[in-house]
Parts: structure tokens; sequence; C-alpha cells
């Protein structure tokens, strides 16, 4: 497989943190790659860097040694600004809290990325995050807030929100934490189905080894170095 079937890729990445007197290291030497389209959980304990890998790939921070490559950009070599526009082009987020906006309703929580990408009119963009909630099983709660709904349907907005752009890659970080076993099958096999409709890879940080059995590859990290 050629680098650009890569959405994503980390090559020989480094990341230390500092605590008090001394220097945390949370990622050593950790090579991995993302296929597009290819769905993959990141297991380990807390604390061995799966949050701060994530971070990493979004851009969101920068590592100390090593190169990180998101759809065919090299991050270190871009700008803040730069990094900000390509991962609201490239990526969505699920969260483990939902993340939603509570003074906005559903439609609108699902509608924020497309209005921060800008140049698209109002009705497009209306009609694509309505679209976004039909697709998973919430057409019937567009005007509704956060509060008025349930754990699982506000991970339905969240998941809807995620893939509204149509990125190719969906970080997801504890995505089911907050919900039971119920809706977390639901939401699962909604980021399965629409990861495979939109031909996004998915990137699924997760404690529970049923959760990490429903995406295609398991990878885990211990004490900062991938096994």
């Amino acid at each position: 497989m050629s680098g650009c079937d890569y959405v994503l890729s980390f090559n020989s990445v480094g990341k230390s943190f500092r605590s008090g007197q001394s220097d945390i290291q949370a990622l050593k030497n950790v090579s991995l790659q993302i296929a597009a389209g290819e769905t993959v959980a990141l297991v380990g304990p807390s604390g061995s860097g799966k949050s701060t890998l994530l971070s990493l790939g979004a851009g969101l921070e920068l590592p100390d040694t090593g190169t990180i490559v998101l759809d065919g950009n090299e991050l270190s070599s871009l700008n803040e600004d730069d990094r900000s526009i390509l991962r609201n082009r490239v990526i969505g987020f699920v969260y483990q809290n939902f993340q939603l906006l509570p003074t906005f309703t559903a439609l609108e929580n699902v509608a924020l990325p497309l209005e921060i990408l800008g140049g698209a009119r109002f009705s497009s963009i209306r009609r694509r995050a309505l679209s976004a909630l039909e697709e998973v099983g919430l057409s019937a709660r567009i005007d509704h807030y956060p509060a008025q709904l349930s754990g699982g349907e506000q991970q339905r907005v969240a998941v809807a929100r995620a893939l509204v752009t149509h990125p190719k890659l969906i970080l997801a970080d504890e995505p089911t934490g907050n919900l039971d076993r119920a809706n977390t099958q639901t939401v699962l096999s909604l980021m399965r189905e629409l990861s495979s409709r939109h031909g996004a890879s998915v990137v699924l940080v997760t404690h529970d080894e049923e959760v990490a059995a429903t995406m295609g590859r398991k990878v885990q990290l211990r004490d900062g170095i991938l096994t």
C-alpha cells in the first residue's frame, strides 16, 4: 500500500510533557498508519498515551520527534491556522461527553461544522444537517435541545455532527463511555454503517474490549509504546 492510501500516518513519533521538575514521555517512537476507510480501535490503560495520540493526529499538538501526515500534509510544516483549516475539512470528532452546545437545537449543533467551513448557503447547510440527522434516525428531534434528548440520542446527534462535513477521518474518544449497553451497540452500529457509506476512516479510543472488537483492527498502547 502506498503512502497516498493512508489518511493518517504516525512515523516514529515521540511526545513528552513537563510535570513538576521532570519530563513525562507520553509517546515513544510510535509508528501507525490508518488506511482510507479503515476502522481502528486504540486500546490501553489510562495514561498510556491514547488521547495524546488522538490529539497529535488532529494537529491540536505537535510531536517532539517524528512526523505525522494527515491527508498528505505533514502537520509540523503547517502553521496553526492551516492546521485548523485542514482539521475542519478532514476530521470529524465524537467525544465521550457529547460536547453539544446546550443552547443549540439538534439541527443547529449538526449544522455548526458546515457554518465554520463556510462557502455554502444557509439552505444548503440546513439540507445537509437534516440529511445527517435523518441518517442517525433523529429527523423527528431536530428542534430539541440537548437537555431534551437522552444520552443515546445526544451521541447520535454528535455522530451526525461528525459526519455532516463528509470527513475522511473520524476521531472518537471513548464515544460510548457514558452509554448503556443497548445505546452503545446502536451508536457503534451507526458509526460503522456511516463510515462505510461515506468512506471515512475511524480511530476509536476505548477501554472496552467488546467495543474494540467491533472495529476492523485493534492496536494497543502501553506506557507510550505501541504493542
